[in-house]
């Protein structure tokens, strides 16, 4: 559900002759369901079709708006690197080993964690990762 997002990415099709309108319902149908406390990033597609003066006119009307262009590819890791700083950074160091028939919680520390090390050995799989605190707990639980 949008409602338990950490982040909101709006991308906006920025050759449209009107993006601000489309901009503005995307963010009126978020408040008509009471979602305004999930920081929002605006992100301007199409770059290479936009008009220079235009994208400073967007850029002046919507702070901290990028612009990419996904045929192009230009924009594309500025973009990944902002979405990555304001996203929530794990922050429970775990050392353990986590046997082999709980390969989920590998995976979930693939998905929502930071993997630093790890060895297969006879009982498991022996971890060092960062992990948000829900995590944390399910993996002390686990370990052998």
């Amino acid at each position: 559900m949008i409602a338990e997002a950490d982040l909101i990415v709006i991308v906006v099709d920025g050759s449209n002759p009107q993006p601000m309108k489309q901009l503005n319902t995307v963010r009126s149908v978020l408040a008509e369901t009471g979602i305004t406390a999930i920081e929002q990033l605006v992100v301007f597609n199409k770059r290479d079709l936009i008009p220079f003066d235009i994208e400073i006119e967007l850029a002046n009307q919507v702070e901290g708006a990028m612009f990419v262009s996904a045929k192009t590819g230009a924009g594309i890791e500025e973009l990944e690197e902002k979405i990555s700083s304001l996203l929530p950074k794990p922050e429970v160091e775990f050392r353990g080993l986590i046997p082999y028939h709980r390969g989920d919680l590998i995976s979930r520390i693939h998905l929502s964690g930071e993997l630093l090390e790890s060895e297969y050995q006879e009982d498991g799989t022996l971890v060092h990762a960062l992990v948000e605190h829900g995590l944390a707990a399910d993996l002390e639980k686990a370990r052998v």
